[in-house]
């Protein structure tokens, strides 16, 4: 397996140098991150190619397709850009930017496949094998829905403390120990000062007061935990890979 490491997200992506500027050169103001950046372009490409050199050779076929495939905001486009070296596909911070497969000619021996956020076979999980809920469980877990998206945010919080230990929660918010989901999330809402405002009746007073006074003592505001909120933070912190976690490799 070939590893070559580099940030597609710092590479200079721009439009090839005009002749005359190639001419000027102009090599004294690439600095050693970027000389380093580009050796690793040229390696992968040259992987590339000489995989589809061999591929022609024993397929008789032309040109191949290489898919580019992974966790949805980890630079897919932007590795197709690099590899390109100019902007032909769109990039964001924002992740879930790309929703469907687009097809990127790197040269006639080779094409590259963009795609969203680890594919997945079957998103549209039929209803009479699993409910809904637990499809956008699989959906979520998977990068593959929007935490806005989600109807039921707190109801997907046991799936990350499934995968998040306890001391990485307590350690990541610095919150107080807790026993259940809804403590989690009424702590992290105090925490991060995601209140609302609910009125509750107040306690009748002591002594008599004009009709006004105890009219306007009636009900109380007071400040309860938006929980709705908490639980998105933790699933925008999940999907952010902001939580430390880590999956047992499958024994098959």
């Amino acid at each position: 397996m070939l590893t070559v490491p580099f940030k597609s997200n710092q590479f200079i992506q721009k439009q090839p140098k005009r002749e005359d500027e190639e001419m000027a050169g102009d090599e004294g103001d690439e600095s050693p991150e970027q000389s380093a950046q580009e050796k690793a372009r040229e390696k992968l490409m040259g992987f590339l190619f000489k995989y589809a050199r061999k591929f022609a050779e024993k397929k008789d076929q032309e040109s191949i397709s290489v898919g580019v495939v992974g966790f949805t905001n980890t630079g897919k486009s932007s590795l197709i850009n690099v590899l390109r070296n100019k902007v032909v596909v769109q990039t964001s911070s924002t992740a879930f930017l790309t929703r469907a497969l687009r097809e990127v000619r790197l040269s006639n021996a080779v094409t590259l496949i963009d795609s969203p956020g680890l594919l997945v076979q079957g998103l549209q999980t039929d209803a009479k094998n699993k409910e809904e809920e637990q499809s956008q469980k699989m959906r979520f877990l998977r990068s593959a829905l929007q935490v806005d998206e989600i109807e039921n945010p707190a109801g997907m919080i046991p799936s990350v403390l499934a995968k998040v230990e306890k001391p990485e929660i307590l350690r990541h918010y610095r919150i107080a120990d807790f026993d259940s989901v809804p403590k989690l999330l009424e702590l992290l809402a105090f925490k991060k000062g995601l209140t609302v405002a609910e009125e509750t009746p107040a306690a009748a007073p002591a002594s008599k007061k004009s009709k006004k006074s105890a009219a306007a003592t009636q009900m109380k505001a007071q400040q309860v935990a938006d929980v709705d909120a908490a639980a998105k933070r933790v699933l925008r912190d999940f999907l952010n890979n902001r939580l430390n976690f880590c999956s047992k490799v499958p024994k098959s």
